[in-house]
Order: structure tokens, then C-alpha cells, then sequence
């Protein structure tokens, strides 16, 4: 098979000056002094500063393109001449046999064509020697050959195992395809039906709040009105209990009515839901303005601020152990009142010691800080944590050291003379009756000059279950109460 072959001749490149715009040279090699612009084809000294009038002309032809343009008609016949030139000087010079025949003439026109024969490429012959000497050179070249092959085998047997594992990662792949499509499948099925769901669940919401707001509205309020019916009915003239039972029954029926049929009946639930409720109502203030002048205010010294609590006697403690009442209701520990007042008279020294060790070092001891509580209803048996009026039953120490500790306190406000007289209640010498009189003898001397009077009734709900403490203490220590008293109540 024989196949002509003729050289490829690319197009000569034409050097055309970016300063002069001339052809066969370079910027550097230019020798003219002015710039000539390629749009226009003027000459000036600098380009920069030219101002083109942008009408079109080559400086070669006069033509309406630039003057660089490789389509100019000069451009392109120097090209041709210069394609000629090179092709003249590198072509190189004919084979003999291109040139002259066998009777040694010259033949130009002859083009001979190269055809393969096996004949001209004879077999060689056999080797004279059959054995070819040792060589070291030749026994490490053929074990290099043949660790090169062990190698090759490997890497084969390795390329082998590639393959093999290729193709089971390309069938996973096909079965994972084949699975995702099955779960995206499943997935818009359940999907689909997740919406129906949804919409069969909020046609039942819309009837459940249909049906509630009948209860609700309707027939709870209808059955409460019966029970409070039957209650009137249970009365006698003097509004007395005519059927105990039956009154009992009603007030539990309209609690559970009340409470949406939940009635807690055990005894830990009942202390759950009451300490969660209690937890929650005495928990610390929320929305207290800082700085606040009772907490966050600069400590004031004041007049024998220092002073420690007066130390007590043995007197007094029976004093005021006789002095309380002998009531028989236990504190958290099992002791009364009763059982403290009946103690023999060698335990009182051990219990002066106590209680002034209390007053000295301003601490109680931890014992003495666990209460009962007891959660009475105010109105019913049957009622909800809001509605109970809770009693604490204080350690019987801690009681007789409050009245210990308050004796001194009292004594203190008098010396500094720190209440007003107008304050009354739980004062001895200032009853509630004097405050009332006062008031009307003002209110009826203003009625009397004609002026106008307006009062106004404030009563706080649960003033003393919500006492802010800090504040409390701070206020104390504003109105000069001295460091240890402010420590003991504090504890």
C-alpha cells in the first residue's frame, strides 16, 4: 500500500511597524521619527495626544481599512513574494534516482513509487556458536527480566480482581438505583397519604371543638346550675345541711365538673401538684428595676451598727414558753407546744445555750426550718390548689426563738423610734380601733367644712406570700436596723 506525501507549507507571517505602519520591520528597528495612526493614516508626534477624525484609510492602498489590515492588496502580494522567496532558498535537492535513469540521462518528469518486496529483506543466517559464554551482566539483566515479569503478574492478577470488584460496585449501583426508586416510589405514596390523614384529622378537630364548646357552653353549665339547685334544696330555714351525705356528693360532682373530671385522690399526686404550684408562686421576681435604692444602694453606717443581739435568760424562756398557748398540733418533728411547756427544768440551761448561741452567731440551725404544711379549702372539700388557704406549722424551737428574737426587735424600734404611731396591728399600746376612730374623726370634720372626701380601699392578695425578701432587708437596713438583727432575718 502506497500513499503520496506532500509537506505542509503554513502562510508566512508579515511584520507590520505599530509606529510607522510599514511593512518587513519591527517598532525598535523603525527609523522614522513620527507616529502614524492605522485608523486615519496622518503622522504626528505622539499618538496619545492625536485626535482621530475616525475616517478609515490605509496608508499602503488607500483603501477603507486600516493600514495594519492583513486584507490590504499590499500586504498580501508582499506575503506571496515572500512565501516564494522562503520556498525557493529551504527546498532541498532531488534523489539521484529522481534525476537520471539507467543510461545515466537526466529525468525530471519521472516520479517513481515506492513498492515493498520481502525478497529484498532475506532471512539471517543461523549463529555459529550454539552455546554463549557466562555473563554476569546478561544473568542479572534476565533476573531483573524475570522479577519485571513476576511483577506484571501481579499487577495482572491485581487488575483482574479490580475488574471484578467493578463490576459488583457497578451492580450495587444498579440495585441501589433500582431501590431508591422503589423508596421514592413509597415515599410518595405515603406522602399522598400523610395529606388525606391530615385532612381527616382536622375535620375531626373541627368537630371535637364543635362538640366541646357544646359541653363547654351548654350542658357543663346547665348541670352546674342543677347541682347548685339541689344544694338550695338540701337546705333547711336556717340554711342548714339537711342530708350531709347527699351535700358532700353534690360539691364533688360540681369539683369535677369544675376541675374537667380530674380529681387527684392520692396522696402523692395531691403533694406534686401542690408543691409545683407553690414553687411556681414564690419564686424569685422577675421584673425588678435595676438599681433598685433598697438593694443596690451604698451601705449606710449608722449609730452602733455593730451591736449584737442582747443574750437571753432562763426567765424568759419560760416566759414565753407559759405565755403560748398549749395547743396540740405537731410540727414537722412530732413535738406541740404542749409537750415543749411539760419539759423537766434541767433541759432549760441546755436550751438557754442554744438559743443564745441562735442570737449571737445570727444562725438557725437547718432542723429547725422544716414546716408542715396543711392545705385547707377555703369554700369545699373537693377544690383546686388556687382556692386553699395553706397553714404552716413552724419547729416549736424556731417558734420560741422568733419571740425570743422579736422581744429585742420591738425594743429596738422603740429606742430608735423608727414606726410611726399611726401604724398599728400587732403592737402592743396601738389598737386597730384607735386607727379607725382617727380616720372617721378626720373624714367627718372634712364633711363637716364642706370639702370634698374621696377614699380608697386597697387590700394586695396574698401581701405576705409574696414579700420580696431582698427588699424587705434592704428597706430594714434604710430605716437604720442594726447588722445582726438584718443577719438573723435574713436566715
Amino acid at each position: 500500500m502506497t500513499h503520496d506525501v506532500e509537506a505542509y507549507l503554513a502562510p508566512a507571517d508579515v511584520l507590520i511597524c505599530s509606529k510607522c505602519m510599514g511593512i518587513g520591520h519591527f517598532r525598535k528597528q523603525c527609523t522614522e521619527a513620527e507616529e502614524t495612526c492605522k485608523v486615519c493614516g496622518t503622522s504626528c508626534p505622539d499618538l496619545r495626544q492625536h485626535k482621530c477624525s475616525t475616517v478609515i484609510k490605509c496608508i499602503h492602498c488607500d483603501g477603507d481599512h486600516h493600514s495594519n489590515a492583513l486584507k490590504c492588496p499590499i500586504v498580501k502580494s508582499y506575503r506571496a513574494t515572500l512565501t516564494k522567496k522562503l520556498l525557493s532558498a529551504n527546498r532541498p535537492p532531488p534523489p539521484h534516482s529522481a534525476w537520471s535513469n539507467n543510461n545515466g540521462n537526466i529525468n525530471i518528469n519521472n516520479n517513481t513509487k515506492y513498492q515493498h518486496n520481502w525478497a529484498d529483506y532475506p532471512q539471517l543466517p543461523p549463529p555459529q556458536k550454539q552455546n554463549i559464554p557466562y555473563s554476569t551482566a546478561s544473568n542479572e539483566m534476565i533476573n531483573k527480566i524475570g522479577e519485571l515479569i513476576g511483577t506484571m503478574q501481579k499487577i495482572n492478577d491485581v487488575l483482574v480482581i479490580t475488574e471484578k470488584k467493578n463490576q459488583e460496585f457497578e451492580q450495587f449501583i444498579i440495585d441501589s438505583k433500582s431501590n431508591d426508586a422503589s423508596l421514592s416510589k413509597k415515599l410518595d405514596q405515603l406522602n399522598e397519604k400523610d395529606k388525606d390523614y391530615k385532612k381527616v384529622h382536622t375535620q375531626h378537630d373541627i368537630k371535637l371543638s364543635r362538640h366541646e364548646n357544646v359541653f363547654t357552653k351548654l350542658v357543663l353549665p346547665m348541670l352546674d346550675e342543677i347541682a347548685k339547685f339541689m344544694v338550695n334544696i338540701n337546705l333547711d330555714k336556717n340554711l342548714g345541711v339537711l342530708n350531709a351525705d347527699f351535700q358532700v356528693t353534690i360539691n364533688r360532682m360540681r369539683a369535677q365538673l369544675t376541675n374537667n373530671s380530674e380529681v387527684a385522690k392520692e396522696s402523692e399526686r395531691m403533694c406534686e401538684l401542690a408543691a409545683d404550684h407553690f414553687e411556681n408562686f414564690f419564686r424569685e421576681p422577675d421584673n425588678i428595676y435595676r438599681p433598685h435604692p433598697y438593694t443596690d444602694a451604698p451601705e449606710i453606717e449608722w449609730e452602733n451598727y455593730n451591736e449584737e443581739i442582747p443574750p437571753v435568760t432562763i426567765e424568759e424562756i419560760l416566759d414565753v414558753v407559759h405565755s403560748r398557748k398549749n395547743k396540740k398540733s405537731c410540727d414537722a418533728h412530732g413535738l406541740s407546744n404542749f409537750m415543749f411547756s411539760s419539759l423537766p427544768v434541767h433541759y432549760w440551761s441546755l436550751l438557754l445555750q442554744i438559743f443564745n448561741l441562735s442570737l449571737s452567731s445570727t444562725i438557725a440551725p437547718k432542723q429547725w426550718k422544716d414546716i408542715r404544711v396543711l392545705l385547707p379549702d377555703k369554700n369545699e372539700s373537693i377544690c383546686d390548689v388556687t382556692t386553699t388557704r395553706p397553714i404552716s406549722l413552724l419547729d416549736v424551737f424556731l417558734k420560741v426563738d422568733e419571740k425570743l428574737f422579736l422581744t429585742r426587735f420591738n425594743d429596738l424600734l422603740k429606742r430608735r423610734g423608727i414606726l410611726p404611731d399611726t401604724q398599728s396591728g400587732f403592737r402592743p399600746g396601738f389598737r386597730l380601733q384607735t386607727c379607725l376612730l382617727l380616720f372617721l374623726e378626720q373624714v367627718s370634720s372634712l364633711m363637716a367644712n364642706s370639702s370634698p372626701v374621696a377614699t380608697v380601699f386597697v387590700d394586695f392578695k396574698a401581701a405576705f406570700d409574696q414579700l420580696w425578701f431582698d427588699g424587705c432587708i434592704g428597706k430594714l437596713k434604710k430605716m437604720g436596723i442594726l447588722r445582726a438583727y438584718l443577719r438573723w432575718i435574713n436566715t
